[in-house]
């Protein structure tokens, strides 16, 4: 299995991410957080490329860049 496709913990994605659990929770309450699978009330993953694909989707190279997706 390549390391992209691995299933990571809520934590381990925070971890990686560099934010904190509860971070990702309001992330996944709005919306606009990255790809999750949830397998029961109690059990979600991510996966690895999805979240590093979400990070380059936040990629902006001069601020009025971001001003302009922001909403």
């Amino acid at each position: 299995m390549m390391t992209e496709d691995r299933y990571l913990t809520p934590k381990e994605a925070s971890k990686f991410l560099g934010v904190s659990e509860y971070s990702l929770k309001i992330l996944r309450l709005k919306g606009n957080g990255p790809a999750y699978s949830q397998f029961n009330r109690r059990t979600l993953r991510y996966r690895k490329i999805d979240l590093i694909e979400w990070m380059e989707e936040k990629k902006f190279f001069h601020t009025s860049q971001y001003a302009s997706r922001a909403v």
